[in-house]
C-alpha cells in the first residue's frame, strides 16, 4: 500500500522524481571498472553536459561514502526520488480536491460549512477525523505509522 500511495504523490508532485539534491537514485558501475558496484546515493550533486551527452553525478552511500561519476564511469539504474514530505502529501490532497487540513500536531482535520455554535460558544468548523492517523511530523512518509499510511491511501483513492 505505501508504494501505491508514493506513486499516487509522485504523479502529483513529479518535482520528486527530479535529478537534484536529496533525490535517491541506484547505480551501478560499468564493467571494466574493478570493483564493479551497485548500490544507492543521495544526490549532493548533479549536472549535465548538453554538448557531450555526459552528466556528473556525486552523492553519498548508506555507508556515508562518496560516489562520483559520469556516464563513462556509472549508469543511473533507477530514479528512486527524494523523500516524501507532509507539504507532498498537501500538495496532492489539494490537486485531487480534498479540503483537508493538518494541524500543529499533525492530525488531519475537515472542514465543514458554516459556524456552529455549541454550548462552550462558537466552534470554527474545522474537526478531527481521527487521532490513530496523525502524520509525525518529525518524520517522512517512510516512517509513518501504518494507520497514516492507509488513511492517505484511503482518501486519495475516492
Amino acid at each position: 500500500m505505501k508504494e501505491e500511495l508514493r506513486k499516487i504523490i509522485q504523479e502529483a508532485v513529479p518535482e520528486i522524481m527530479e535529478l537534484k539534491f536529496g533525490c535517491r537514485v541506484e547505480v551501478k558501475s560499468k564493467r571494466y571498472l574493478k570493483p564493479t558496484f551497485s548500490t544507492e546515493i543521495v544526490i549532493c550533486g548533479y549536472e549535465e553536459y548538453e554538448n557531450q551527452d555526459d552528466y556528473i553525478i556525486k552523492g553519498f552511500d548508506d555507508e556515508e561514502q562518496l560516489i562520483f561519476g559520469g556516464k563513462k564511469s556509472c549508469v543511473i539504474k533507477q530514479i528512486l526520488g527524494r523523500p516524501i514530505t507532509l507539504v507532498d502529501v498537501l500538495i496532492t490532497l489539494e490537486k485531487k480536491g480534498k479540503d483537508i487540513l493538518v494541524d500543529n500536531e499533525g492530525t488531519f482535520c475537515k472542514r465543514d460549512e458554516g459556524v456552529h455554535k455549541t454550548d462552550s460558544g462558537l466552534e470554527d468548523g474545522i474537526y478531527p477525523m481521527g487521532y490513530k492517523q496523525d502524520w509525525n511530523l518529525k518524520e517522512n512518509l517512510d516512517n509513518q505509522s501504518k494507520e497514516t499510511i492507509e488513511f492517505l491511501y484511503n482518501l486519495l483513492n475516492k
